[in-house]
C-alpha cells in the first residue's frame, strides 16, 4: 500500500462518478511535491478552486446553508446510523504492559512536557498565560 502511495499515479472512477471538477481537486490536493500541493499557500487557495465555486463561504461561516442530510437521532448515545458491524463489535480492551515507549523513544523527549489547552483559553501548546489574555484576572 505505501508503494501506491508514493509511485502509483491516482486513478478515480468513471466520469459520471467523479466529475472533472472534483479529480481536479483530488489530484492537486493529492500531489506529491508539498510545494505544488493545492493549499500550500494558505486555504483561499483551495477555497477558491473551481470544485468550490457555488460555495458562498461568507454563508458558510455563518451557518445558513441547509444540510442535504439530517440523520435522525434520538438521544447522544443513539447509533442507528452507524454500520452495525461496528455497534455490534464487543469492545476489547488493548493492555499495555510497562512502559509504551522504549527507553531510547523516551529519551528523546526528555526535558519537554506537555499541558493540555484549556478550551477556549491560550495558545496550542495550553499556555493560559497567553499575552491576549493579560487583562482577563485569574
Amino acid at each position: 500500500m505505501y508503494k501506491k502511495i508514493v509511485q502509483e499515479p491516482l486513478t478515480f472512477p468513471s466520469h459520471d462518478i467523479v466529475p472533472a471538477a472534483a479529480r481536479d481537486l483530488l489530484t492537486r490536493l493529492l500531489d506529491r511535491d508539498p510545494q505544488r500541493r493545492l493549499g500550500a499557500n494558505g486555504a483561499a487557495e483551495i477555497k477558491a478552486h473551481h470544485f468550490f465555486s457555488n460555495i458562498d463561504w461568507r454563508k458558510l461561516l455563518q451557518r445558513k446553508y441547509e444540510p442535504t442530510f439530517k440523520p435522525s437521532v434520538v438521544d447522544a448515545l443513539d447509533t442507528e446510523n452507524f454500520d452495525h458491524d461496528f455497534t455490534d463489535e464487543i469492545p476489547v480492551d488493548s493492555v499495555v504492559e510497562g512502559n509504551a515507549l522504549s527507553q531510547t523513544m523516551q529519551d528523546q523527549f526528555a526535558g519537554w512536557s506537555y499541558n493540555r489547552p484549556v478550551a477556549g483559553f491560550g495558545d496550542a501548546g495550553g499556555s493560559v498565560r497567553d499575552p491576549s489574555f493579560a487583562s482577563i484576572p485569574e
